[in-house]
């Protein structure tokens, strides 16, 4: 592996399956602070060669409502200071995002400890559902497209209804 210190991240290795092709999967997450993971972002795409527009960061995001995933093509930081970490380490915003919504706090404490805490104890279940959507999310993207893995996971939930409404209401 190029990362020079093997405490900067933990790695892993797979193969997809894409257009009837295998495709090679590197994972990668880094051990450093948040706001540093630029770093070994960039050290890794530098070192493969890897296209930043091939690679998904998957991240949490504050302004997603709790529980919705969404998948963007590129995209400011948002305040988000590890996707600004990695816009610097990389050179733009271009690259593909899977984004977690964790939504805000809700007993006042600050943002920088509420998103390294578990979550709250009534959220736990929807958090896994979260988690489960987003690995399918993850899994649509790398084996078939960006644009198809959007249109199919970054619809909104349909409100649950007793009654179905028919285009002749």
């Amino acid at each position: 592996m190029c990362i020079r210190d093997r405490s900067k991240a933990l790695t892993g290795q797979g193969w997809v399956s894409r257009g009837g092709t295998r495709a090679k999967v590197l994972l990668v997450k880094p051990l450093t602070y948040m706001n540093r993971s630029g770093e070994v972002v960039g050290e890794i795409i530098k070192y493969f060669g890897i296209p930043p527009g091939q690679m998904l960061v998957v991240h949490d995001d504050l302004d997603l409502p709790y529980g919705r995933i969404r998948i963007a093509k590129r995209g400011g930081s948002g305040g988000h200071r590890g996707i600004q970490s990695i816009i610097d380490h990389v050179g733009h915003p271009d690259f593909p995002r899977l984004k977690m919504g964790v939504g805000r706090p809700r007993h006042g404490e600050p943002v920088e400890s509420f998103v390294l805490q578990p979550p709250y104890p009534d959220e736990r279940e929807e958090f896994l559902n979260m988690t489960a959507q987003a690995e399918k999310a993850a899994c649509a993207v790398l084996s078939s497209c960006l644009d198809a893995a959007m249109n199919a996971y970054n619809k909104r939930p349909q409100p649950a209804s007793s009654e179905q409404k028919t285009p002749d209401d």
